[in-house]
């Protein structure tokens, strides 16, 4: 009996200084951020996740209700006009459309990490411990820093462009209308670059803060 219960407590010792060890931090990180306590880094990270999920949702609902809105506006439109000018707003309809479509293929990887994560985070830590749940949850903030930095990168800004100055000669040399076609290119171009202005994209500054130690939460 005395060697089970001096096991124990050399067991629960062990426990104790095992969960004391500082979880490894993230490269390049501030000497403050070790001097934090594992479990508030882990509350830092899942409380900013998910508020910038909860951000990015609402920012898709309103850009999706947008370009979706304009599709149907554009097709009920449609029976009214004839000849050229139907043809013209069908075109319309579909550069809408293919709003509707970018970002329902590929939204921002935040929407769907972030959510519940603070639940997920803890159950996690329950069965694989605190260190390798800070670990992965570490690694998820940079990778969604890093897609909300390239979803709003040179090449979309480019790709923006291109596509809709495309629409535009295509409208202005294929359906004979240059003012529709300068039109639906200028516009186009300028929703394309407020939709990307408007784009949630907080994970930077969430990096530098976490990185340096500074872990005040934010609400909404």
């Amino acid at each position: 009996m005395k060697f089970i219960a001096m096991a124990a407590i050399a067991g629960l010792a062990w426990a104790a200084i095992a969960s004391a060890e500082p979880c490894a931090p993230l490269a390049g990180s501030a000497t403050e951020l070790q001097e934090q306590s594992p479990q508030d880094r882990l509350d830092f990270l899942t409380h900013s996740l998910e508020s910038e999920a909860h951000r990015v949702r609402v920012y898709d609902s309103i850009w999706r209700g947008s370009y979706a809105a304009l599709t149907v506006g554009q097709l009920a439109v449609a029976p009214a006009l004839h000849g050229n000018d139907r043809s013209v707003d069908l075109v319309g309809a579909g550069s809408s459309l293919v709003g509707v479509l970018a970002l329902t293929v590929a939204p921002l990887d935040v929407m769907t990490d972030g959510k519940d994560l603070t639940s997920k985070a803890k159950q996690r830590a329950t069965t694989q411990g605190l260190c390798p749940t800070l670990a992965a949850v570490q690694e998820l903030l940079m990778a969604n820093e890093r897609d909300e930095r390239e979803c709003v990168g040179w090449l979309e800004h480019a790709g923006n462009a291109v596509f809709n100055v495309a629409l535009g000669a295509w409208i202005a040399y294929g359906l004979h209308d240059k003012t529709s076609g300068l039109v639906n290119a200028v516009a186009g171009t300028a929703v394309g670059e407020l939709m990307f202005a408007t784009q949630p994209r907080r994970l930077t500054d969430v990096l530098a803060q976490y990185r340096q130690g500074h872990l005040a939460l934010r609400t909404l």
